[in-house]
């Protein structure tokens, strides 16, 4: 598992850097609460904590 998850990481880190391009774009078209509502929102929260919590656990 120490050997995968640095890889696991940085997959996680281009998702987090992918959503919140999603996400932003739903709050300026159709405002806070469809922010709120939307997968992506919850999603790039999920993955960036996955993403930091991974490698310091490899180490």
């Amino acid at each position: 598992m120490r050997a995968i998850s640095p890889g696991i990481a940085a997959i996680g880190n281009a998702i987090t850097a992918a959503l919140p391009k999603s996400a932003t774009g739903t709050f300026s078209d159709h405002g806070a609460a469809a922010f709120f509502t939307t997968w992506q929102t919850y999603g790039f929260a999920l993955t960036g904590i996955a993403a930091v919590l991974l490698p310091e656990n490899a180490l």
